[in-house]
């Protein structure tokens, strides 16, 4: 999930993060899966309805992100 630059080797550090529903059914409620990626930033969760295993908080994907995320791609 996590970024990374590599012309630079620099970690992308999201400015703002989400909370969403499970994409699946759409439920609320779950519990902490695994930590991931640099200093455990990014949670797996899954879903206590349907078990879907997804991020969340994720980052948010707003311009920002996406004008860092593709810049990658010249």
């Amino acid at each position: 999930m996590a970024t990374t630059y590599t012309q630079e080797n620099r970690e992308y550090i999201p400015q703002a993060w989400e909370e969403v529903p499970c994409p699946f059914c759409e439920a609320r409620q779950f519990r902490s899966h695994e930590k991931f990626g640099p200093k455990n930033r990014y949670t797996y969760v899954q879903c206590r309805h349907c078990e879907l295993v997804y991020s969340n908080p994720r980052p948010r994907y707003d311009a920002h992100f996406i004008e860092t995320a593709y810049s990658l791609y010249d």
